[in-house]
């Protein structure tokens, strides 16, 4: 709130580390494979073998200073305050899209609904992108080298469906982030990089305060802050969903 900023986390610091690693591990093991089928094949086609090798070169890199912030449709939902919020401090804030970020930083910026797949359609997914890709710098309407980033922001919405009950979007860089722009926050085993998004703080649209032990005196609490941020308009409420800690 002082900064009037979002942290957007370095994508390879997601809490679920594995949603990056995932598909950069399948599209590692598809180039591989089609690198095979090339040497394997006897037709020399050097431009296609120096596509597959740079892109197989620039997966194994795993991305560059690609930055993230996640958002939910759901403001309430249990397995959230269970999985990211802790008990007695947890606070879910609603957005007005279209006044969230300040006009200078759309251009760097996507905002993108997360897509969720079962496990084969997911690795069809990651192969059909990959395959389109060559084809598309073999006929020049795409260059070799906006490959990585662009594989690292489509792999940005893909999700498998185990998580589909969080309903994600996610505000993706349209680039990476240059290093000496990045700020540092401190993580549970490691500092964490990220960049700070300028927003219009009056895109607030609603405060969602999380499960704590005395939900009337947070409300009262947070109704304070609020107001003396400039935040007058703001619906304030408490969870809707029992939970407690035993």
């Amino acid at each position: 709130m002082r900064e009037e900023a979002l942290w957007a986390t370095h994508i390879s610091y997601m809490n679920d580390a594995s949603e990056m690693v995932e598909p950069f591990n399948i599209a590692e093991d598809i180039l591989e494979e089609y690198w095979q089928e090339l040497k394997n094949s006897g037709d020399i086609d050097q431009k296609r073998e120096t596509i597959v090798s740079n892109f197989l070169v620039d997966i194994k890199k795993r991305g560059g200073n690609i930055c993230v912030v996640s958002f939910c449709d759901d403001g309430d939902l249990l397995s959230l305050w269970r999985g990211y919020g802790e008990y007695n401090s947890a606070y879910s804030i609603g957005f007005n899209v279209k006044n969230l970020m300040k006009d200078e930083v759309w251009p760097r910026f996507q905002l993108n609904q997360c897509i969720y797949y079962p496990r084969a359609q997911y690795e069809r997914e990651v192969k059909s992108f990959i395959t389109n890709y060559i084809e598309s710098v073999m006929n020049d309407t795409m260059k070799l080298t906006n490959f990585l980033d662009d594989f690292t922001r489509k792999a940005g919405t893909m999700k498998l469906d185990y998580f589909k009950d969080e309903k994600e979007w996610r505000i993706i860089s349209d680039g990476p982030i240059i290093s000496r722009l990045l700020s540092y926050r401190k993580g549970k085993s490691t500092i964490i990089p990220y960049y700070p998004i300028k927003i219009d703080i009056s895109a607030i649209a609603e405060i969602t305060i999380g499960p704590c032990e005395n939900p009337e005196l947070a409300k009262s609490a947070i109704t304070s802050f609020a107001y003396n941020n400039g935040l007058k308009d703001v619906s304030i409420k408490n969870y809707d969903i029992p939970y407690r800690i035993l």
